[in-house]
């Protein structure tokens, strides 16, 4: 710990700040206001922060003292003298750590004010941020120095800048007319690090005339942040791996195998639980309001007020949702899994009732008197590692200011103690050393079985915690094993009362520290009485029975008094429902006329031919280019590239394609043949905000032709290969080394693949020139001619190249250099009604070593869809959250259904679990090189990275099939089979399975082409009102390319889309079914049009793309469009025969596979479209859901060989020419049917 003195509190600052505005004059002049509304619409937020950052570096390469030196402003010189230097009668602090950021801001507004105070109430900055179409002066690159220098030693500043040399410069010409000049100063003669590359900094931005920034900073070194994230990477391995076998062991086998044969059992109960997951669930709900007051910081004025509030509000919802779910399974696996392990416990569930026993007395005390033990065993441990072994945790200040600012400030620390101390306890020791006891019991092994679980529960507790920063990386693992083991010795001995107490207390005194360093009284002691709150309700029962004879020697009820309940009914009762929920049910046949099957064939031609005419059949027509380049051969002309550009390459013969490397300092054979490829595939700006941007603003019926004339020009970029040439450690040893890798992007260029961009990215420690500004703009500028088409031998000025703005970095050995130019229409570019064609070239000492073309955005235009984004993402949320709730449900339904009555079909589960495992695996391997190697982090070890992103995506490619399968077992199970309240099945008399295959494919093809049409109708008249031009450019999918087989990809995303498309409509016809039964009332179906249309908004939104218009308006309509016909599919099909759905879910998975195949924009899309019709036919056996014929016999019976009087049963209702007792069938049938039976 830390300790920072803190004069300066939250009201004070607030005021301060309003004060220094209105004096400066920096917003509109603002009266006097509340903590938020400082008048005159602009609001106030303010926070009490540090930088992590800076913390680590200081205490990892300068020392924990000088850290805490730094936080006293007592940190040393060079010569020996303290930052807290006098000159001039003024005193000069370098940095403060901690500082009062006090944010003046109004909804809409570009303009906002950010002012930094020192812990002592001390001015120490501001930021001034301001549209860029504001108008201001152009003045030249020494004026504005001038101005910065002269603003900044004048009060209110009086920054003393005789400590500080010149370091970096930079400025930009904004839109509004206005240069922007930023100047960075370095304190002279004081090198922070073990190399000496950290620098204390200060920074000056000129706006127009004026002075728009003043901030102090630490400049962290790359080579710090690599080694950082380097030995960080260690921590996140340990605690990532403990936590796939926590997930397999504790919770998958714990939670779900357990619960499972518990409920089978009967020994489950599950009230109590879901009070307390709610309870604990509700205080973190308190603790994401409690943040709200501090949120304004991160607001951005580009949203709406409104749409930030809602976010808020539905994440808090989702954590209250999501924590109460996840609390109640753990309690009730817990106590339930307790209860039937250890017999002497006392119940849990009864604690209010045996409160006042000596027993329960006793365990509570005892909870509180072990938290000094632990708080020693803490200390003593730290103190020895942190002298004698040299182990680091970063330090934390007593006090947090913060905290105050909250709604409730002492819920945060009892909400998360309470969570974390009662969840742990729950999952690490109550789940697996309760299985031990049982799985001990059953083999006469309970003490072997408990010892190894107590000493795995401890390793992957304490691993499971070791995500926190510290070094070693195995200190926490270390650190928490005995901890660990005494928290489950007091379980096994004494049950969950004592261990959750003692945790729960532990915690609170850690995470209240903050509060008891704050004057607040009044929450300290609500602290303190909430920590106590256990210990409150066993004195209050005493008290309640003060006087009575039972108090000292009451006993609590114990486990062993408890039994599974009776259930009502003798055993044959119980038998006879059992064998009844098994019975095939009856059936009754709806009958299919000639004049609807032709009716079915003309309405899907028609939306056959609706589709492909939306679609631009028979030649779609596609604002990106194709991309007819495989992974090898984009491999093959990357390197290619890099060995004809560098290997010979003359130091001196032409700057703009030299290289620091190129004379032989780093083999460029070496890099093609031994460093590590990452291939990946980047879709282009199609279907981001820079083709966004250019569509919307190019009126006209010539869009998509001008789309196309700025693509051609270079300035979108267009699909293309990304390969990467990196290095890890398996390669290169040296972390600040591996930062040095080549990027070469590779694009179909007239109709042929050529090399669109090569980047070159140096480590910050390389060697390299120390150009002027001029010599290194002459470099850049040269390669720009080259890049919007001037041969580099054209000596014509007018080039129509326009500085817009430039900067530089310096760098230990060089300086780097950045320069924007604005393209003008005299190079051939399209001349844009907004926005502004632009070429940016990096230069790294004297070498090109990046470039890019682009568009630049409208600051306004951005701030516009950033808004509607924000719109949309509200959206994307709640619709989300209610598929994934909805999915959740049915899970869940299945599970309690399987495990209570067996209301499953083993034979489909078996089946499809089985297939769609293949699927998601395959998928996954396949997905390689985007889903791991475009995320691998060269500062981290390979190896690591690839343990905890295989165990990771293996792991969630086991689980979502396993849900998938278990729900399509249970509606097979539904469908078939006979339940008390279920009405008679209906089913379509068709000849065959495979007429019925036809006509739920024809259903399926009319109704998907109908849909579309509709949709896109009325989005062009109703909503654009526009007929010949779409609203966004038509961008295909290139995401299949990145896989190792696009084809393979193509037809697995198919199969993934069969099964869960199918899912949706068996789930929604199911609960149809079941709603309106045999009363279709008139309110039953309005009900019912109602909800589906809700669930096609959901559906419409959870999968909506991003839109710049009006988000909610482009998801209403749409949404209707979706739930109408989805209500009119039901009632006119699938409530007759609910055995169409899988051919119906085929017809509509290839019709959007159909999409990507018709573009044909990479290799792979035609033949993984023909992959995907043979391997989404809807007759698969897995997802063969039809429903069951009308002769009984022909059910399989739950997946059991039927009995010989089950055989004859089956015989006798088919000689009698009755099935079911109310359907006719003839005889011959119904002996073929016995004839299958046997």
């Amino acid at each position: 710990m830390a300790s920072l003195a803190i004069t300066m509190q939250r009201p004070h600052a607030l005021h301060s700040a309003l004060n220094l505005s209105s004096e400066l004059g920096w917003l509109p002049a603002a009266q006097n206001g509340s903590a938020r509304e400082a008048g005159g619409g602009w609001q106030q937020a303010a926070t009490f922060a540090g930088s992590e950052d800076v913390q680590n570096f200081f205490e990892l390469e300068e020392g924990l003292q000088a850290w805490q030196r730094l936080l006293m402003g007592t940190y040393a010189n060079s010569d020996g003298s303290t930052t807290t230097t006098t000159t001039a009668g003024r005193q000069q602090t370098l940095y403060y750590p901690y500082t009062w950021d006090v944010r003046q801001f109004r909804e809409g507004s570009v303009s906002e004010l950010l002012v930094s105070f020192g812990p002592d109430g001390r001015l120490c900055g501001f930021e001034l941020t301001l549209p860029e179409d504001e108008a201001g002066h152009t003045i030249p690159h020494d004026h504005a120095r001038q101005i910065a220098e002269a603003t900044a030693q004048a009060a209110p500043w009086e920054v003393d800048l005789g400590l500080f040399e010149r370091a970096e410069s930079s400025h930009v010409k904004q839109l509004g007319g206005r240069t922007d000049h930023t100047f960075t100063y370095e304190r002279a003669g004081l090198r922070l690090g073990r190399e000496g590359e950290g620098r204390f900094q200060l920074t000056l931005v000129v706006g127009g005339d004026r002075l728009t920034q003043l901030t102090y900073s630490v400049k962290i070194p790359e080579t710090f942040q690599r080694r950082f994230a380097e030995m960080r990477s260690y921590n996140t391995t340990i605690a990532s791996v403990a936590t796939i076998f926590m997930a397999l062991f504790f919770i998958l086998i714990g939670y779900g195998v357990g619960l499972f044969y518990l409920m089978r059992q009967g020994w489950v109960i599950w009230k109590p639980a879901l009070a307390a997951g709610v309870f604990v669930g509700f205080l973190l709900l308190l603790s994401s309001i409690n943040e709200y007051p501090l949120t304004w910081m991160e607001y951005d004025t580009a949203e709406s007020a409104s749409t930030f509030m809602v976010t808020n509000l539905l994440n808090s919802l989702a954590t209250f949702v999501g924590a109460s779910i996840w609390f109640f399974l753990s309690y009730m696996a817990a106590e339930s899994l307790t209860r039937r392990a250890f017999p002497d416990h006392p119940q849990l569930w009864r604690f209010w009732e045996a409160a006042h026993t000596p027993a329960i007395l006793g365990r509570v005390v005892s909870g509180y008197m072990l938290v000094s033990v632990f708080f020693a065993y803490e200390v003593g441990l730290y103190f020895f590692c942190q002298r004698k072994l040299g182990w680091w945790v970063p330090s934390s200040v007593h006090e947090h200011p913060d905290i105050l600012a909250t709604v409730f400030p002492w819920v945060s620390s009892i909400a998360l103690s309470l969570q974390a101390g009662s969840w742990e306890e729950c999952c690490f020791r109550a789940v697996p050393l309760s299985i031990a006891a049982l799985v001990g019991r059953r083999f006469n092994k309970r003490g072997l079985c408990v010892a190894v679980a107590m000493v795995v529960q401890a390793v992957i507790f304490g691993a499971a915690h070791a995500n926190y920063p510290s070094m070693p990386s195995w200190a926490r693992l270390v650190e928490l094993i005995i901890p660990s083991l005494m928290f489950g010795g007091v379980y096994l001995q004494y049950g969950l009362v004592p261990s959750i107490v003692l945790h729960f207390v532990f915690d609170v005194v850690w995470f209240a520290l903050p509060l008891f360093a704050s004057p607040s009284r009044f929450d300290q002691t609500l602290v303190i009485l909430c920590a106590l709150a256990p210990l409150w309700l066993v004195l209050a029962k005493r008290f309640m029975l003060k006087g009575s004879a039972h108090i000292s020697n009451a006993a609590p009820p114990l486990n062993r008094d408890w039994k599974p309940p009776v259930t009502h009914g003798n055993g044959a009762e119980a038998a006879a429902a059992a064998a009844r929920r098994q019975l095939p049910r009856r059936v009754t046949l709806v009958r299919v006329p000639p004049s609807v099957v032709v009716l079915v064939v003309v309405l899907a031609a028609a939306g056959l031919g609706v589709w492909a005419y939306g679609h631009g059949f028979p030649a779609p027509a596609s604002d990106a280019p194709t991309l007819h380049v495989t992974r090898a051969q984009a491999i093959a002309l990357a390197k290619s590239e890099l060995l004809a550009r560098y290997a010979n390459s003359d130091p001196h013969s032409d700057a703009e394609t030299n290289d620091p490397h190129s004379d032989g300092r780093v083999d460029i054979r070496n890099v093609v043949e031994r460093w590590y490829v990452i291939a990946t595939v980047d879709e282009g700006d199609c279907g981001e905000a820079e083709g966004a941007f250019v569509w919307e603003t190019t009126a006209g019926d010539d869009r998509r032709e001008a789309y196309g004339r700025v693509a051609a020009v270079g300035f979108l970029e267009p699909p293309q290969w990304r390969v990467r040439f990196v290095q890890f450690d398996v390669h290169e040893p040296d972390v600040a080394a591996r930062a040095e890798r080549y990027a070469v992007a590779v694009t179909p260029l007239d109709a042929d693949a050529g090399v669109r961009r090569v980047a070159h990215r140096l480590p910050e420690s390389s060697l390299g020139a120390n150009l002027s500004r001029d010599a290194a703009q002459l470099i850049a500028r040269r390669h720009a001619r080259r890049l919007v088409g001037h041969d580099k031998n054209d000596k014509n000025d007018d080039d129509g190249l326009v500085l817009v703005s430039s900067s530089s970095e310096r760098l230990p050995n060089r300086v780097d250099w950045l320069f924007t130019f604005a393209a003008r229409p005299a190079i051939g570019a399209v001349e844009l009604a907004q926005g502004e064609p632009r070429v940016a070239v990096n230069v790294s000492g004297d070498a090109v070593t990046d470039h890019r073309r682009l568009v630049h955005l409208p600051e306004e235009w951005r701030r516009e869809r950033q808004n509607a984004e924000a719109t949309l993402d509200v959206v994307r949320f709640a619709c989300t959250a209610l598929v994934v709730m909805a999915f959740g449900a049915a899970v869940v339904v299945a599970l309690v259904q399987w495990s209570t009555a067996g209301a499953i079909d083993h034979r489909v589960f078996a089946r499809v679990y089985g297939l769609l495992l293949v699927v998601f695996v395959l998928t996954w391997l396949n997905n390689f090189p985007t889903a791991v190697e475009a995320r691998l982090d060269t500062s981290q070890p390979l190896y690591n990275q690839l343990l905890v992103r295989a165990g990771v995506g293996l792991l969630k490619s086991a689980l979502l099939p396993f849900g998938l399968a278990l729900v399509l077992a249970h509606l097979h199970h539904l469908r078939h089979h006979a339940t008390d309240d279920a009405p008679p099945a209906r089913a379509l008399d068709l000849p065959s399975p495979a007429a019925k295959a036809l006509l739920g494919g024809l259903v399926g093809v009319a109704w998907g082409g109908l849909t579309y049409g509709a949709r896109k109708l009325a989005l062009h008249h109703l909503l654009y009102a526009d007929d010949d031009a779409d609203p966004t450019p038509s961008c295909p999918s290139f995401a299949p390319l990145a896989t190792y087989v696009p084809a393979l990809d193509v037809a697995l995303a198919s199969l993934r889309t069969l099964f869960t498309t199918g899912l949706v409509f068996l789930l929604i016809t199911t609960t149809a079914d079941r709603f309106v039964g045999l009363d279709r009332s008139r309110r039953r179906l309005v009900a019912l049009l109602a909800a589906m249309v809700v669930g096609g908004a959901a559906l419409e939104g959870a999968s909506m793309e991003a839109s710049a218009t009006d988000p909610l308006r482009d998801w209403a309509l749409p949404s209707l469009l979706f739930g109408l016909p989805l209500f009119a599919l039901y009632a006119v099909a699938l409530s007759k025969d609910r055995g169409l759905v899988p051919a119906l879910a085929a017809a509509l998975t290839l019709l959007d596979a159909g999409r990507e195949a018709l573009f044909a924009a990479h290799p792979g899309a035609v033949l993984g479209f023909a992959l995907s019709v043979t391997s989404g036919r809807p007759h698969h056996p897995p997802m063969d859901l039809r429903p069951p014929t009308p002769d009984p016999h022909r059910e399989n019976n739950g997946g059991r060989r039927t009995t010989h009087q089950e055989r004859l049963i089956a015989t006798r209702a088919c000689v009698s020419c009755r099935v079911c007792g109310d359907v006719e069938r003839p005889i011959v049938q119904g002996i073929r049917s016995c004839l299958l039976l046997v």
